[in-house]
């Protein structure tokens, strides 16, 4: 409760600056009116001011009390990172995507000191300005990873305040960007597909975790490559959603059709199942007769284990990526820094040269 009262205290002077109520060398309300204000006793008071000084914000002068310091005398650059995690129970080795991008951060981040916070914990019960103000406050450059569509408002309020901001493995404005590059990725697995004979081609898609950034992007991907390549595809051979369900009936239409393509790209686990189970129900192979690349490892659907032809996305190089522009971050560069990492195209079991079945080339 104590620690709760300090951020409110700060955050209150904070807001007074940002209103324009407090201005450079205006006196803040004495120790004694913050006592009454807030209900707490003076050492309390006395932690929020001392937060505040340290972060440049105030500085006391004894005997005439404490003032808000002119902007002319504020720290200039940020030395601290803090990293952000949408949920520190995700900070496990066995989690896919949280896990690897902090781990990368911590390689980056090199000397600089930095700090690592729940995000629930640091918006709890605060608007996004007073998010912002405190951020600003201390002075850091912020890494958030995987920020959830939800807390866009926060991230931009961050910005606009002066916050050099980074989103890492999400796509948000007005924040800096480090993150996977979709579209080049499923453009190289169409160039693979289409090396390997496959020139019709299908797309399943869908906005898994709600990130519909990352779903549009995979299908600029795909059209692209078609173009690049010479492949092809048609309406009824596209898919966007995650529903199993849907994807079965999908299926079922198209392999029920006089011809198909005979290269597929999915994206996901759910749609690499349903692809799966529609190919042993028609006695069809994987990969003689249908090849397959997955985004991101399904796991070992194939009945015998074997591996999928698979983009990996190099989550680790994503982080570090990120962490090794600390210096541009915090120089807050007018133009926003957007830097895409390639995945890895990792063979395996599911691509093979095409069969001269299902009406193909």
């Amino acid at each position: 409760m104590g620690r709760d009262l300090v951020r409110h205290i700060a955050d209150f002077v904070l807001e007074e600056r940002a209103n324009g109520r407090l201005r450079g060398g205006a006196r803040i309300p004495s120790r004694s009116e913050l006592m009454r204000r807030f209900g707490c006793a003076r050492a309390t008071v006395d932690r929020a001011v001392e937060r505040l000084a340290q972060d440049g914000v105030v500085e006391s002068i004894q005997g005439r009390g404490t003032f808000l310091r002119a902007a002319a005398k504020a720290r200039r650059h940020a030395k601290r990172a803090l990293i952000l995690i949408p949920d520190m129970k995700e900070l496990r080795p066995d989690d896919p995507y949280t896990y690897p991008l902090f781990l990368g951060l911590l390689q980056g981040i090199g000397k600089v000191k930095y700090e690592v916070e729940d995000v629930d914990r640091l918006t709890a019960g605060r608007s996004p300005v007073q998010v912002a103000q405190d951020l600003k406050r201390r002075n850091v450059v912020l890494y958030w990873v995987r920020p959830r569509c939800q807390m866009v408002p926060f991230l931009a309020a961050a910005v606009k305040a002066g916050v050099p901001a980074c989103c890492v493995h999400r796509d948000y404005q007005p924040a800096h960007v480090v993150d996977t590059d979709n579209v080049g990725g499923v453009e190289k697995a169409v160039g693979h597909l289409v090396e390997h004979g496959h020139r019709r081609l299908g797309f399943m898609g869908g906005e898994f975790g709600g990130e519909a950034r990352h779903v549009e992007q995979r299908q600029l991907g795909f059209l692209l490559g078609l173009q690049t390549y010479g492949a092809a595809t048609r309406e009824e051979w596209l898919l966007n959603s995650q529903s199993r369900t849907e994807a079965r009936d999908f299926l079922r239409h198209v392999f029920a059709a006089a011809e198909g393509p005979s290269g597929w790209i999915v994206l996901g686990a759910t749609h690499a199942a349903a692809l799966i189970g529609e190919t042993r129900e028609r006695r069809l192979r994987i990969p003689d007769d249908v090849s397959v690349i997955s985004f991101d490892d399904p796991g070992p659907l194939l009945e015998d284990g074997r591996g999928f032809t698979h983009l990996e996305q190099q989550l680790v190089d994503v982080g570090k990526e990120a962490a090794l522009l600390f210096d541009s971050f915090r120089r807050a560069p007018r133009s926003r820094i957007v830097l895409n990492v390639m995945p890895r195209l990792v063979p395996g079991d599911t691509v093979a040269g095409i069969a001269s079945r299902r009406g193909v080339d």
